[in-house]
C-alpha cells in the first residue's frame, strides 16, 4: 500500500513535470513570434482581404482549410488584428488544452501510467508537436482532435460518461468542421463503439443495456453524418482546386500493392520522413532506428498476444484508413497531413518500451530495465531538444533592409517570398508598396528576357530565395550593384541590362 502511494505521487510529480516543461516549450515557440512563412503567408492574405462571407467561397492564393479554422481565425484577427501571433492563437490553444488530456487518454487506452507517461514524454517535447502548435494551419488542430474525440470515447471520467453522448456529438460536429482528419478519427471511434456491443454481451450485460448503448450510439453516427454531409456538399465536393491540388500532392498518393509499382519505396520514404527527418526527427545514432522498428513489432505483437482490439483500433486502424485514402488519392500521406497520427504512434512506442522494461526489469535488473527506458528517451528526443526553437524561415532581416536602404518607390520585383511580401506589406511592417511579382522558375538565360525585366529603366530590386539559378547570369555581367542574404532570402540591387 506504501508502494503504491509513493508510486502515485512519483508519476503525479513527473506528469507535472513534464506537463509544464511542455507548456514552457510551447509558448516559448508561440511568443518568440516568428515570421510568417510561405505557406501561413498564402493563408494569411484572405482573412486580410476577404469576410466571413468570403471565406465561405475559394479562397485566394490556391489555398484550403475547414470552414470553422477560417472563421475561428477571422473572429479572432477582427479582435486582435493580423499579427502572426493573432493568427496562431487558434492553434496554440488547441495545442495547450490538448497537451494534458494526451496523458490520460494513453491512462485509459493503456491502463498503465508508466506507459502514459513515457508516451507523454514524447509527445510533450516533440519538436513537430511545439513547432506545428503555433503555425497558422490546421495540422496542430487534427492533433488536438485525435487525442481529444478518443479521450471522450473511451474515458471512464464520471463526467464524461455520464454525458458521453452529448459531448461526442458536439465535438464530432465541431471537430468535422475545424480539421480535415476528423473523419479518419470519428470512423475509427465508430469502429471501437461497434466492437464494444460485443464485449457488453460477452461480459453478461443485460440486453437493455446494450440496447441502450447501441442507441447513444446511433444518435451519435446521425448526427455526425448530418454535419459531415453538410459539410462536404457545401465547401469539399466539386471543388475548383479538387483536381489541381490532387496532381501537386501526387507523390504523396501511394500506390495500391501488388497493382503498382513502388509501393515498398513509397512507405520506405515515408517511414523516413515520418520518423527521422521531419516530423518525429528521431536520431539514428547507437542503432536506435533499428530499436524504433522493434519497439513496433513488439507493441503490434503484445497488442495480438493479449487481443487487446481497443488499442488495435484506437492506434493501429487510422494508419491504415488513411492509408487507404492515399491510395484512392483522397488525403495525402505525407507528414503534415499525417501528424495527427503521432499520438497513436508515440503510444505504440511507449507500449514497446513499457514491454522490454518488464522483461529487463524480471529477468536482469531494475537498473538495466531503467537505463534502456532512459536511452530510448534520450535518442527519441535528442534531436527534438537540440532543434528547439524551430524557425526556419524568417523574412524580416530581408524586409528592414528594403525598408532602411531604399526609398519607398523603388522598383520592387519579387520571386517565391510574394505573399510573404505581400502579408507583411498589407499589416505596415514592409513601407515599399511599389511591388510587382514574377514567375519563380525562371531558367538561366530567361531571365532578362521577362517583360516585366526588359521595362525596367532604373535600378530596381529583387527579392527572391537564395538559390535563385538566373543570379550568377547577372553577376557574371556586372548588373548586381549589391546584395544582401540572410536566412532563406536575397535582396539584390539589380541595373537594367540596356
Amino acid at each position: 500500500m506504501k508502494n503504491d502511494k509513493t508510486s502515485n505521487i512519483t508519476i503525479a510529480i513527473l506528469f507535472w513535470i513534464i506537463l509544464l516543461a511542455g507548456l514552457f516549450l510551447r509558448g516559448y515557440q508561440y511568443f518568440m513570434n516568428r515570421s510568417l512563412w510561405h505557406d501561413e503567408a498564402h493563408l494569411a492574405l484572405n482573412f486580410i482581404d476577404l469576410d466571413f462571407t468570403g471565406l465561405t467561397k475559394p479562397l485566394e492564393n490556391y489555398q484550403t482549410a475547414p470552414i470553422l479554422f477560417l472563421f475561428s481565425i477571422e473572429a479572432v484577427s477582427h479582435l486582435f488584428g493580423f499579427g502572426e501571433m493573432s493568427l496562431r492563437l487558434i492553434p496554440f490553444l488547441f495545442s495547450i488544452l490538448a497537451l494534458p488530456v494526451f496523458y490520460f487518454m494513453v491512462v485509459e487506452l493503456t491502463k498503465n501510467k508508466i506507459t502514459a507517461l513515457i508516451a507523454f514524454c514524447l509527445y510533450a517535447f516533440n519538436i513537430s508537436l511545439v513547432y506545428y502548435a503555433s503555425e497558422l494551419k490546421p495540422y496542430t488542430v487534427d492533433v488536438s482532435v485525435y487525442v481529444m474525440l478518443i479521450y471522450a470515447a473511451i474515458s471512464s471520467n464520471s463526467f464524461v460518461c455520464k454525458y458521453r453522448t452529448l459531448l461526442l456529438m458536439l465535438g464530432g460536429s465541431i471537430a468535422i468542421l475545424m480539421s480535415n482528419a476528423s473523419s479518419v478519427v470519428m470512423f475509427t471511434i465508430m469502429v471501437y463503439f461497434f466492437s464494444s456491443w460485443h464485449k457488453y454481451k460477452k461480459e453478461g450485460n443485460s440486453g437493455i443495456i446494450v440496447f441502450e448503448s447501441q442507441v447513444k450510439h446511433w444518435y451519435i453516427l446521425a448526427c455526425w453524418m448530418i454535419v459531415f454531409a453538410v459539410n462536404f456538399l457545401k465547401f469539399i465536393y466539386n471543388h475548383p482546386y479538387g483536381d489541381g491540388m490532387k496532381q501537386i500532392w501526387a507523390f504523396t498518393f501511394a500506390p495500391i500493392p501488388y497493382v503498382n509499382e513502388g509501393f515498398g519505396n513509397f512507405i520506405s520514404a515515408r517511414i523516413e520522413d515520418t520518423f527521422f527527418s521531419d516530423m518525429f526527427v528521431i536520431s539514428k545514432d547507437y542503432y536506435f532506428n533499428y530499436v524504433l522498428a522493434a519497439l513496433f513489432i513488439i507493441a503490434l505483437l503484445r497488442i495480438f498476444i493479449k487481443r487487446d482490439k481497443t488499442i488495435f483500433i484506437i492506434t493501429v486502424l487510422p494508419v491504415f484508413l488513411h492509408l487507404v485514402l492515399s491510395m484512392l488519392k483522397m488525403y495525402p500521406f505525407f507528414f503534415r497531413f499525417i501528424l495527427y497520427l503521432m499520438p497513436a504512434f508515440m503510444t505504440l512506442i511507449a507500449i514497446g518500451i513499457t514491454t522490454l522494461y518488464d522483461i529487463l526489469a524480471r529477468r536482469i535488473h531494475n537498473l538495466v530495465a531503467i537505463t534502456f527506458v532512459g536511452y530510448c528517451l534520450f535518442f527519441g528526443l535528442k534531436k527534438s531538444i537540440t532543434s528547439f526553437p524551430k524557425w526556419e524561415i524568417n523574412i524580416r532581416p530581408a524586409l528592414l533592409y528594403i525598408n532602411q536602404h531604399y526609398p519607398a518607390n523603388t522598383n520592387v520585383i519579387i520571386t517565391t517570398p510574394a505573399s510573404m511580401y505581400e502579408y507583411y506589406y498589407k499589416i505596415g511592417f514592409v513601407k515599399n508598396g511599389n511591388f510587382k511579382t514574377i514567375r519563380w522558375d525562371i531558367h538561366p538565360g530567361e531571365f532578362l528576357n521577362e517583360p516585366l525585366i526588359k521595362e525596367q529603366k532604373a535600378n530596381y530590386i529583387m527579392m527572391q530565395s537564395i538559390d535563385e539559378v538566373y543570379m550568377p547570369e547577372l553577376r557574371a555581367k556586372g548588373l548586381v550593384v549589391k546584395e544582401f542574404r540572410e536566412n532563406n532570402f536575397m535582396v539584390s540591387e539589380i541595373k537594367p541590362a540596356q
